[in-house]
């Protein structure tokens, strides 16, 4: 369950906390949270998978703003990792 995520991250437990999330998203694909969580992982885990995040964040589809604005900075900084800078604007 997602519930562990936060906990497992936290604890530096990243490729734990990734596991749980890859496991809810083949039950739940179209999931805009965890979609969202998982990109967010991959960026900030201690050897950022940029390219991870960006297929996660290209299977994203929300209608709340809240979550679609920060996937758009997810984004941003994934494509400023792998140097595709006119799409990190």
């Amino acid at each position: 369950s997602l519930e562990r995520v936060g906990p497992l991250a936290q604890a530096g437990r990243f490729d734990e906390a990734m596991a749980c999330v890859d496991d809810y998203l083949r039950a739940y694909p179209d999931d805009p949270r965890a979609r969202l969580m998982a990109a967010e992982l991959a960026l900030n885990g201690p050897s950022a998978q940029p390219e991870v995040a960006l297929d996660h964040l290209r299977r994203f589809a929300s209608d709340d703003h809240r979550l679609s604005a920060i996937a758009r900075l997810n984004e941003g900084k994934a494509a400023y990792l792998v140097e595709q800078y006119d799409r990190a604007e």
